[in-house]
């Protein structure tokens, strides 16, 4: 594996301070807090956590939050989990966080007095804690097992322990290294005797070959194989200058450490004798107390303050190096032998890619005019380098020293030479006169180019001829003999017509650049170019370059990479934590190993491939969500009741290099499909209804580029029970039942009523022909006979009741209910009549008082119980027959007396039981019939006048 050489830049470098990794600060604020973060830890989704005197936080280093409600205990320790982080507090408690949740894994009182100060999880999911004063503990399957000296431990002042590939758990203490086995058994003890550079070890670290790694206090960084048969020094000599080493993180080519007074070092593990320092003396120490790695590669580290640093190993940012001031860099270039030459001023330098504090300089100076400057360089194999200059033409300095000077008196067609190109032994220059071409035989040939001359660069082709950019006249094709052709595209007719800057591409593809053109691309004569609205493309250019597979692009606006594959800008200032940089004009180039170099107003840049791929890996991650204030657990697929429809999504990107710059795309699917942009980490939704739903969120491709993939939670919202399909089931069988109870309720009342109907006209017909019965009209007619020949002056009365009687009959029989006083009239009416013929035999006997008489009955109702008791009763001259009317608990009572006739009427009792049927449909209150003994009783209910 090819080695990544660390290179170390701070962006407020100061005079005498070296080459740094490109490290930013970012500052932690919750509200009104500030906290100070003394440890930190990378939970698997890439976000970070901070713990000191101020209690635990998470951080994407743009937004804190407090991870533990107040007032918070101290955080002394913490560690990644497979899902979170583990956190020890000063109160004897250790806990498991994981997104917006935290469980209690251990309380014990000894961790109160016994700070704890390591963490881990091993494979069988023990947790391991150790304590500086009274060894370490183990919790397995509910169990707390303690080891200290007593049980074969070196030093029961643990400073920190680390999980093997194999297992094993190592180690930090106070006399020397503990290797333990996973039954919690003491392994082995690795001491000075074996090699440590000193028995104060104070950080551990195990790499995937199962190699531990440790520094120490006096001694340095040590690393021990997995054959523990012996420690080996890290450093080359035993004279550690640095101090105690509290952290490290060991890649394949770089040893991170984290020192007490030197910040954070980074060793070429390539090359042991580069070293790079990212603290700065003039400050005084810096101490390190926290230190990890992120998922991108960049290490987060603290020092006890109210900020959180990030360093970049794919990025350099050199500003001072050997005291020389790499920010007034005017021209830049790299040879095939791996260095990289720049000029400042007259002075051209040149230095190793690798660029470490242990890498020096090598110099040598252009014997220029006074006051002029070197513009651009050439460098080949040979180590020659090749210096264009503003007024004094073009210098070779060879690595003897000598200096070969060219100028308009040898055949250059202009002194202000802006570029040079090889192309073979052959040089071509762009200048402020035209284009030139030289060769060590033949000297200069002037090349014809139309319009004024003024050249920014040149680029020569395979077939002899060369590509220019022009100022005012386009691009241009030259070649030696003949006058120049413009190229057909953009800056050949109406638009820009200036272009500053040539490359070519990997795949030999000519790109060009100018003020307005966007990035042009130079094909079969013809220019097409791409991005001319691009913000970064819309600022004055500096230049282009091949980088990867694409083309760098610098302007005053930013920086950025092109790839024709996919037609996609990546904004790599963006990607690095580079912005608002400035530099010099074609003062960019790439080296063989594929890095990118820049001459800036801040100093000497570099920048890996590697960063490319980390940038297109960037991914959201839901940290948790709430319905209202209360945290849900982050399980795909929940299930939540119908009223929890207030739901608040909180989300984040791994810290990378400008976590302010980050924007969100989100949407809720189900809800609105929409897709929401934001700079907020939080989103709310109100009033859902049930359904299911899909939360899905992304950073926001701010390039124009490819959209960054989903991350997607589902959920559901439930039915409330009475929405369910089966509550629905039941409401329908039920509604169902209803309804065909009501129909059939509906359907009996209809039957009753036409019954009742039926009945009534019975009764009615009933009623007339029981008062036109034939027997009783004879009857009527033989006593008004008699009437006529004995007592004619009564016969006209008897004729006046019976038409009254007859016309009563027909004003009622129609009426539902009429008062009792009128059916009283009634029956005296009738009685009347009866009693001409039955004379003394019959009795009528009425007592009914005032009140009930205003109460109302079912018509002819009296008439047809008299009618009966007549009909049925003998009654002579000895033994009268009396019926009696009268009132008793809201009945009105009709009584006679039994006294069956031998030979009477037969009885159809349809007659009572019409009368029963009518009443039944008025009222609740029954008709009575008490038949005997010696007495018959018919109690009617009497209704109430409102009713």
């Amino acid at each position: 594996m090819r080695c990544l050489w660390p290179i170390l830049a701070l962006l407020w470098a100061s005079p005498g301070w070296g080459q740094y990794p490109l490290t930013r600060s970012f500052e932690l604020q919750d509200g009104m807090r500030r906290p100070r973060a003394e440890v930190l830890a990378v939970s698997p989704d890439g976000l970070l956590w901070t713990g000191g005197p101020d209690g635990l936080f998470r951080t994407d280093g743009e937004l804190t939050q407090a991870a533990l409600p107040d007032p918070m205990p101290v955080v002394t320790a913490l560690a990644s989990d497979k899902d979170g982080v583990l956190v020890a507090l000063n109160n004897g408690v250790v806990l498991h966080g994981h997104g917006l949740f935290h469980d209690t894994l251990l309380v014990d009182t000894t961790l109160r007095r016994w700070p704890v100060t390591g963490l881990l999880r091993d494979a069988s999911g023990s947790l391991w804690v150790g304590t500086y004063g009274a060894g370490i503990c183990r919790l397995q399957g509910g169990t707390l097992h303690w080891l200290s000296t007593v049980n074969g431990l070196a030093d029961d002042h643990v400073n920190a322990l680390v999980l093997l590939p194999d297992g094993r758990v190592a180690l930090a203490t106070d006399a020397g290294v503990d290797l333990l086995g996973p039954d919690g058994s003491v392994v082995a003890h690795i001491t000075e005797t074996e090699g440590l550079p000193d028995n104060l070890v104070l950080s551990l670290f195990a790499d995937a070959q199962g190699t531990l790694w440790g520094g120490t206090d006096r001694g340095g960084v040590f690393s021990i194989g997995s054959d523990v048969r012996v420690a080996r020094p890290l450093a080359l000599d035993s004279a550690w200058a640095f101090g105690p080493v509290t952290g490290l993180w060991i890649d394949p080519s770089i040893a991170w450490l984290a020192t007490e007074r030197h910040g954070l070092l980074a060793l070429d593990l390539k090359d042991r004798s580069e070293w790079y320092r990212s603290g700065d003396p003039s400050e005084g120490p810096t101490r390190v107390t926290g230190l990890v790695r992120s998922p991108d590669g960049a290490l987060w580290w603290c020092t006890g303050r109210e900020r959180v640093h990030r360093s970049d190993p794919d990025v350099l940012v050199a500003s001072i190096h050997e005291r020389i001031d790499l920010r007034r860099i005017s021209a830049l270039t790299t040879s095939p032998d791996g260095r990289v030459q720049f000029a400042i001023g007259e002075q051209v330098y040149s230095h190793a890619v690798a660029f470490a504090d242990t890498a020096a300089f090598t110099s040598r100076r252009s014997a220029l005019k006074p006051s002029m400057a070197v513009v651009t360089l050439l460098s080949d194999a040979t180590g020659e380098v090749w210096t264009g200059t503003m007024g004094d033409g073009v210098h070779r300095l060879t690595p003897s020293g000598a200096d070969l000077h060219l100028t308009e008196r040898d055949g250059l067609v202009n002194d202000h030479v802006l570029r040079i190109r090889r192309s073979g032994e052959a040089l071509w220059m762009a200048t402020l006169g035209g284009a030139a071409r030289w060769t060590p035989h033949g000297g200069f040939t002037t090349l014809p180019v139309p319009g004024g001359g003024f050249l920014y660069d040149i680029m020569p082709l395979e077939d002899g001829s060369a590509i220019v950019a022009s100022d005012g006249s386009g691009l241009i094709q030259v070649r030696p003999g003949s006058t120049g052709t413009p190229l057909a595209g953009p800056g050949s007719g109406a638009g820009p017509r200036s272009y500053y800057s040539l490359c070519r591409g990997e795949d030999g593809t000519i790109w060009a650049l100018g003020p307005g053109t966007g990035l042009c691309q130079v094909k079969d004569g013809a220019v097409r170019c791409v991005g001319q609205d691009h913000p970064v493309l819309r600022g004055e250019p500096l230049g282009v370059a091949p980088f990867r597979s694409g083309v760098a692009v610098f302007t005053d606006e930013g920086l950025l990479l092109y790839e024709p594959a996919d037609d996609h800008f990546l904004d790599l200032g963006a990607a690095c934590g580079l912005q608002g940089v400035d530099g010099e004009l074609n003062a960019m180039a790439s080296d063989a190993e594929g890095a990118l170099w820049l001459a800036t107003d801040q100093g000497l840049v570099r920048i890996r491939p590697e960063l490319v791929d980390r940038s297109r890996t960037v991914k959201a991650a839901i940290l948790g969500w709430t319905w209202g204030l209360e945290p849900l657990p982050l399980v795909d697929g929940t299930r939540l009741a119908h009223d929890q429809d207030l739901l608040t999504f909180q989300y984040f990107t791994p810290p990378g290099a400008d976590p302010r710059a980050v924007r969100f795309e989100h949407r809720l699917v189900g809800y609105d499909s929409a897709v929401r942009t934001t700079r907020e980490r939080q989103v709310t939704y109100a009033r859902l209804t049930p359904g299911a739903y899909r939360f899905e969120v992304r950073p926001a491709s701010t390039d124009g580029g490819a959209a960054h993939p989903w991350t997607a939670f589902s959920f559901t919202i439930q039915r409330p029970w009475w929405r369910r399909p089966w509550a629905l089931a039941l409401w329908l069988l039920a509604i169902t039942m209803l309804l065909y109870a009501f129909i059939r309720l509906r359907e009996e009342r209809i039957r009753l009523r036409d019954r009742l109907e039926k009945d009534r006209v019975r009764f009615q017909l009933e009623a007339l022909r029981s008062q036109v019965n034939p027997h009783f009209l004879f009857n009527s007619f033989n006593t008004l006979i008699e009437l006529i020949e004995e007592e004619p002056h009564k016969a006209v009365g008897h004729v006046e009741q019976l038409s009254t009687f007859f016309r009563n009959i027909l004003q009622v029989r129609e009426r539902e209910l009429i008062p009792v006083e009128e059916e009283l009239r009634l029956l005296a009416t009738y009685f009347d009549l009866e009693k001409r013929r039955f004379g003394d035999r019959i009795a009528l006997l009425v007592n009914v008082d005032e009140q009930a008489r205003r109460h109302r009955i079912v018509p002819l109702t009296l008439q047809l119980l008299v009618e009966n008791a007549l009909k049925h009763n003998a009654a002579t001259t000895a033994e009268p027959l009396p019926v009696t009317v009268e009132v008793a608990a809201g009945e009105l009572i009709v009584r006679n007396p039994l006294r069956p006739r031998d030979v009477g009427h037969r009885s159809t009792g349809y007659g009572l039981e019409s009368i029963r049927q009518r009443y039944t449909a008025l009222t609740d209150r029954p008709v009575h019939v008490v038949n005997g003994p010696g007495t018959f009783e018919v109690r009617i209910p009497l209704i109430g006048p409102g009713t």
